[in-house]
């Protein structure tokens, strides 16, 4: 309909005959604009104000692009009979909108040149609107109009018909409310009516000159009503600048632009802005004759613009309330399924259990478990309280609740409860459970706190779907009437549980002041949910949260919850094989005399995120025991335990463990006479002797471990140990790293120390992997033993900056080591040793750089011996005093080799370098720039058997000391220097002396190998 109403408005338009004036046909053979142009230039030269009395049809083509809407408008205006002074038109509209409103206007109107500063004009219209709610309305609109070259000024009046159509009904608030005994869903209904509405608009403009163009500002005022609607009516602005579009082919001369803004406010309809936009085209003229400027004649341009009226046939709606209302029987969001009544007890009461009369709480506990999908309400506090059951779909709450109900689609309603919040106070002595929830499924227990005796506050079992809101057992504060004598939650066999506190303070709900468990799920399945709750100060001999035996497959997640002080075990986690997740900020504290957490058995997928934490001031911090799984640590963990604990217990103990550890930030600071990491070595609860870890893996990427008292990191029969990231440990009176029988070792340390332990400092026993590495400093003080002992093991060990001061044997220990590992110390110092600096038997390859050891030394530098493998070891810019026996000492034996680089050091002892071989053995020496000052001998080569030394000694320093040479029969000594007056000259001059012990002594030999 709207296209079609269109397009006949502009073919109508494109079709339009000129029309004529007395002054056209009088006009010479030149045509009608020479005789205008003629007649409009004898009128100026008389002063006479003759007009411009063609005046062409106008198509405009626009819209308006708004903040509530957008639209577009067609309108054709086009003179039917003219004269001199005078215009009769017609003028058609269509107006569309993007809410599926059309508008349509058959309209006319006089327009009368009064004399030279003014136009008057009248004009009616026919309005067909129809609305984006499918009514249809009709309305007349009369206008007059006063026109001046400056000023225009305009009102309107609209008159629509009378009637009113149904826009269709309307539903208010529905709401949740309680009726008797029952729960209902209520909504009220209201009818919908559309009218158009009679009014009025004024509106004044003023034309500005802009750029040789005009700028037209207009200001209105506009009034629309009816009775019983609500008015329409406020101001209106709005602007218009005419561009003229010039000669263009497609285009008749005298076409414009026009661009502008709108912006009105009314009570109903409230701001509204448009960004206006349209082309009027003038129709029917030569498209080549231009029109006069403005400023030859205002009058023209006056005369055929366009009509301004309002836009739209201005309608409004209005609701009328029906006695209709909707109402049904609330149903229950948890079990689905329609409430069969809710009842009401007080403390006392004797009433028929509604909230105006509530009945004592035996009676209102049994009609809500026999109204099947029943709610208990519990209005205030009950003194005694001898056992309390809830059955299937069967809802528990206390007074001054907000539930939440549902209607029969779906939607929820929140159900205020009326009454005061309800405490539970178990009956003294009770040997049973306060609140029993057992073969039930689909309960909801809300806002209720339980205090006193009992065996249980709450059990529940054999239930799916269970949900706890803001349930408490016991309070915060504890003390008289606040704590909770026995277990407070056991669950088991459950399949589904929600606990949820409030998310605005999670310490308002949860269980506190127990003497027995806090939480205790066993043999439970599906999906369980803590959320803002805490559990807090649980007895000597109870657990916090205690996960028993739950299914493969089930998860228990804890959001923002706190666990926090038990006894026993702030969580444990005893033979079951579920996945716990500790999420969004939650936070578990052990400082009691127990465990933080405990694993026992099963295999558990256990997480704690990044934004939680783990805290233990006392106790044993964490312990795993004959158990698997995955357990990942990615938020903070910080075992602080000062004092107290069973001794024998490590700060973190993991034994006959097969699975994943990892801690991506783990802090021990000085636990209380106990190890701080335990691996494998039976340091947990319950077991005892070596541990068993075949194929486990543990990883620590931020480790800090301070002890006070014992050793720091300990590791036996243990597996793929990874330490890295900005990782330190410090022992005080115990041994800083140990690990024995240990595969797939990966430690970088920033720095270790250990003082005052009873062993070695750091001891490597049959390890295997891929590197120990200190970065930094390698503090060992007052060990016993060995500061480092390395035994049996093929892997590569790299200590920087070490400060070993005093031990009780020798500092460094290599024994049977792999041969293609390296055992790297460089820098530091190393002092007050009982015994030698080193000592290496079969070391594997060692390299000692810029070391100095030159205090306190009882017996040699550096001892190395091969027996069963061969050596290759690198000694260099470093310093020994060794008083009264051998700075370096290097003894091959068997069929062994010893590959030797010495280079830059200062070597002080009876002997400066001995070098011994036997057998089949080889050594292969260099010696260079080094200092010798030695009591006997500076270099002491001898060899036996069928043995070699192949040597090169050159660049030497020798401050006192000679070099001795013993070449034992069948045995022989290689040297490269030219012979042996160059091995003097070539080392300061030193007093060679060779034995002639019946070997073979060789000059200008091929360089020795090098390690």
């Amino acid at each position: 309909m709207q296209r079609c109403f269109l397009l006949t408005i502009v073919t109508l338009a494109l079709m339009l005959p000129l029309p004529t004036r007395a002054a056209e046909q009088a006009a010479p053979a030149e045509g009608p604009n020479a005789a205008q142009a003629d007649q409009l230039e004898r009128a100026l030269a008389a002063d006479d104000e003759a007009l411009y009395t063609y005046w062409p049809a106008q198509l405009y083509l626009g819209g308006k692009v708004g903040t509530e809407r957008s639209l577009g408008e067609v309108n054709v205006m086009a003179p039917v009979w003219q004269h001199d002074t005078g215009s009769l038109f017609v003028d058609l509209r269509s107006r569309f909108d993007d809410n599926d409103s059309q508008e349509y206007n058959l309209g006319g109107g006089y327009r009368h040149v009064l004399n030279k500063d003014m136009i008057i004009g009248f004009y009616g219209f026919f309005d067909v609107l129809h609305t984006e709610f499918e009514n249809n309305f009709l309305q007349g609109t009369v206008g007059a109009e006063l026109l001046m070259e400056d000023w225009r000024v305009r009102a309107n009046g609209y008159l629509p018909e009378s009637k009113q159509e149904t826009v269709g009904n309307n539903f208010g608030a529905t709401t949740a409310s309680i009726v008797g005994n029952s729960i209902l869903i209520s909504t009220p209904s209201a009818q919908f009516f559309e009218r158009a509405l009679s009014g009025y608009d004024v509106e004044i403009g003023r034309r500005f000159p802009v750029f040789n163009n005009d700028l037209w500002v207009y200001a209105a005022y506009f009034n629309f009503h009816e009775d019983n609607f609500p008015r329409v009516e406020g101001p209106r602005l709005r602007a218009e600048y005419l561009i003229p579009l010039g000669p263009i082919d497609v285009l008749p001369e005298g076409s414009h632009a026009i661009v502008g803004g709108e912006w009105q406010h009314d009570n109903v309809r409230g701001s509204q802005a448009f960004a206006t936009f349209g082309i009027r085209i003038p129709l029917g003229s030569d498209p080549h004759e231009a029109p006069p400027t403005m400023s030859q004649d205002w009058k023209y341009w006056a005369m055929i613009s366009r009509i301004q009226r309002d836009i739209d046939l201005v309608t409004s709606n209005r609701s009328v309330d029906t006695t209709d209302m909707t109402t049904e029987v609330a149903t229950n969001p948890v079990s689905g399924t329609q409430y069969g009544g809710i009842y009401f007890a007080q403390d006392g009461a004797a009433g028929v259990g509604t909230s105006d009369d509530p009945s004592d709480l035996t009676t209102a506990e049994a009609a809500a478990n026999a109204a099947g999908t029943g709610v208990l309400v519990v209005d205030g506090n009950f003194a005694t309280v001898d056992g309390i059951s809830v059955m299937a779909n069967g809802t528990l709450v206390g007074g001054g609740s907000t539930l939440v109900v549902q209607d029969s689609a779906g939607n929820n309603y929140n159900l205020a409860i009326p009454g005061s919040a309800s405490t539970l106070t178990a009956i003294a002595g009770g040997t049973a459970n306060t609140l029993t929830i057992d073969n039930a499924d689909n309960v909801l227990v809300q806002d209720i706190t339980i205090v006193g005796t009992d065996l249980r506050a709450i059990s529940a079992s054999n239930d799916t779907n269970l949900n706890f809101t803001r349930v408490s057992v016991g309070t915060p504060a504890g003390g008289v009437g606040g704590s909770f004598t026995g277990d407070g939650i056991v669950l088991d066999s459950i399949d589904g549980f929600n606990m949820i506190g409030n998310p605005a303070d999670r310490t308002a709900t949860g269980v506190f002041n127990v003497t027995g468990d806090g939480l205790a799920i066993s043999n439970s399945d599906g999906m369980r949910t803590l959320q803002d709750v805490t559990i807090f100060a649980v007895g000597a001999a109870g657990t916090g949260l205690n996960l028993n035996s739950n299914a493969v497959g089930s998860t228990t997640q804890l959001n923002n919850v706190l666990i926090r002080d038990a006894g026993s075990a702030t969580i444990a986690l005893i033979g079951t094989t579920e996945t716990v997740n500790i999420a969004s900020s939650s936070d578990v504290v052990q400082t009691q005399d127990g465990v933080a957490i405990v694993a026992i058995g099963g295999d558990v997928n256990f997480t704690l995120d990044g934004t939680s934490a783990l805290t233990a001031t006392n106790g044993t911090g964490i312990s795993m025991d004959a158990t698997s799984g995955m357990y990942n640590f990615n938020g903070t963990v910080i075992l602080n335990n000062a004092v107290g604990g069973a001794t024998a217990n490590a700060t973190l103990a993991i034994d006959d463990f097969d699975g994943q550890v990892t801690f991506d930030d783990l802090t021990i600071n000085n636990p209380f006479s106990r190890t701080a990491v335990a691996i494998g070595i039976g340091e947990t609860l319950t077991a005892a002797g070596p541990g068993n870890i075949p194929t486990a893996s543990f990883t620590f990427n931020d480790l800090t471990v301070t002890t006070n008292g014992t050793n720091a990191f300990v590791a036996d029969n243990s597996s793929n140990i990874t330490v890295t990231g900005p990782s330190t440990i410090a022992a005080t009176n115990g041994m800083g790293l140990s690990l024995t029988d240990v595969t797939g070792a990966n430690i970088a340390l920033n720095t270790i120390s250990s003082t005052g332990s009873a062993g070695a400092g750091i001891a490597l026993d049959n390890v295997t992997g891929t590197q120990v590495t200190v970065n930094n400093t390698t503090t060992i003080g007052t060990a016993t033993t060995n500061a480092i002992s390395i035994i049996n093991s093929n892997i590569d060990t790299t200590f920087n900056g070490l400060a070993i001061d005093t031990t009780g044997a020798d500092a460094i220990v290599l024994t049977d080591n792999n041969v293609a590992s390296t055992a790297t110390f460089d820098g530091g110092t190393i002092a007050n040793v009982t015994g030698n600096v080193m000592t290496a038997q079969n070391p594997g390859m060692v390299v000692f750089n810029n070391i100095t050891a030159n205090t306190g030394i009882t017996g040699s530098g550096i001892v190395a011996s091969t027996t069963t493998a061969n050596t290759a070891i690198t000694v260099t810019n470093s310093t020994f005093d060794a008083t009264v026996n051998d700075a370096i000492n290097l003894d091959a034996a068997n069929a062994t080799n010893i590959t030797a680089l010495i280079s830059g050091n200062t070597l002080i002892g009876a002997n400066s370098v001995v070098g011994t071989t036997a057998n089949t053995a080889t050594m292969d020496i260099t010696l260079t720039g080094n200092d010798f000052n030695a009591t006997t001998a500076a270099l002491d080569l001898s060899s036996a058997d069928t043995s070699i030394i192949n040597s090169m000694v050159t660049g030497n320093t020798v401050t006192s000391g000679t070099f001795e040479i013993s070449a034992g029969v069948g045995s022989t000594i290689n040297f490269t220097n030219a012979d042996q007056a160059a091995l003097s000259t070539d080392n300061d001059n030193a007093t060679v002396n060779d034995a002639a012990a019946g070997g073979t002594v060789l000059f200008n030999q091929a360089a020795p190998a090098t390690p």
